[in-house]
C-alpha cells in the first residue's frame, strides 16, 4: 500500500489525518516546532508513566509461571535459575544507567523506581558479588612459572586483580547516594574489570549463588510493576480495593512507607496471579 492509499484508508474510516504531517510531506526535523519533537531531539526519552513498564510485567509472569514448575518461589528461582550469574549484574548496570537518565528527564518516574535500587542495596549487591568473585579467583588460581594463571590468563598476583575492585568498591560506599551516574559508572566498571576472568561463564558458575539482595529486590520491583499494570489496565483490586485509583494509592502508599520492608509486593502478586 503507497503513502497515498494509507492515507485514503484513514481517511475513508473517518481519521482525521491533517497531523500526519509525516505521512503526507515528510519531516524536516530542523524546522519542527513541537514540545514533543523538542524532547526528543534534547535527550531521546519521552516521558509517559501512564504505560509502568509493561515489559516487566510480562517477564515476571513468566518468571513466577517458571518457577511454579520447578518447585521454588519466584525469588528462589531469580537467585539460582534466572539468567547466567553475569545477568544480575548487567541488570544493575542497567538500572543505573536508566535512574541517573530519569533524575533529569522524568522526576516522578525517578522518585518511584529509586525506591527499589537505592544506593545501599547497590552497595550491597556489590559487596556480595566482590566477595564471591575473590572467592572464585582464589580458589581456582593457579600457580605457574611463578605467577598465577586464572582462566588462561597470567597475572603476577591474585591482588593484582582483586585490589582494584576492592578500591571500586570504596568508591561507591563513599559516593552520594543520588548520584547514580557515579554509581554506573563503578558499578558498569567493576563488571569491566571481571569480564575477562570469566567468573560468572555458566559452565564455571557452581557454588555461586546470585546475591540474594539483588533477588528481592528485583523480584520487589517486578511484582510491584505488575500490580500497578494489572490494576491500571486490566481491573484488577489490589488486597480489597476497587480495581484503578483505590488500588494504586495503596500500593504507592507501600512503596512510600519508610517500613516498606514489613510488606511484600511479591506476597502481594503471589495472591494475585
Amino acid at each position: 500500500m503507497t503513502r497515498d492509499e494509507r492515507i485514503a484508508t484513514l481517511r475513508a474510516n473517518g481519521v482525521d489525518t491533517t497531523k500526519f504531517f509525516d505521512m503526507m510531506h515528510g519531516v524536516d526535523s530542523d524546522n519542527i516546532d513541537d514540545d514533543m519533537a523538542t524532547t526528543i531531539k534534547e535527550n531521546g526519552y519521552i516521558a509517559n508513566s501512564h504505560l509502568f513498564r509493561r515489559w516487566v510485567m510480562a517477564h515476571y509472569i513468566k518468571m513466577c509461571n517458571s518457577a511454579k514448575v520447578c518447585g521454588m518461589n519466584v525469588m528462589q528461582y531469580a537467585s539460582t535459575k534466572y539468567g547466567n550469574y553475569d545477568y544480575m549484574l548487567k541488570t544493575m548496570t542497567n538500572e543505573l544507567r536508566v535512574l541517573y537518565i530519569l533524575k533529569t528527564a522524568d522526576h516522578d518516574c525517578y522518585e518511584e523506581r529509586k525506591q527499589f535500587f537505592d544506593h545501599d542495596i547497590v552497595t550491597g549487591v556489590v559487596r556480595d558479588y566482590v566477595h564471591d568473585v575473590s572467592t572464585y579467583i582464589r580458589k581456582r588460581a593457579v600457580k605457574q612459572d611463578g605467577r598465577i594463571r586464572i582462566c588462561k590468563k597470567n597475572y603476577d598476583s591474585v591482588e593484582e586483580i582483586l585490589t582494584p575492585l576492592f578500591k571500586l568498591y570504596t568508591e561507591l560506599l563513599r559516593c552520594d547516594e543520588e548520584d547514580y551516574r557515579e554509581m554506573y559508572r563503578i558499578v558498569y566498571t567493576i563488571r569491566e574489570r571481571t569480564l575477562p576472568i570469566g567468573a560468572y561463564k555458566r559452565a564455571d558458575c557452581a557454588g555461586m549463588t546470585k546475591s540474594c539482595i539483588w533477588a528481592q529486590t528485583f523480584c520487589e520491583e517486578g511484582a510491584y510493576y505488575t500490580l500497578m499494570n494489572l490494576t491500571k489496565f486490566h481491573g484488577v483490586g489490589i488486597k480489597g480495593n476497587a480495581p484503578g485509583e483505590a488500588s494504586v494509592k495503596y500500593l504507592r502508599g507501600i512503596l512510600d512507607d519508610e517500613n516498606r520492608h514489613m510488606t511484600s509486593f511479591v506476597d502481594i502478586a503471589a495472591a494475585v496471579l
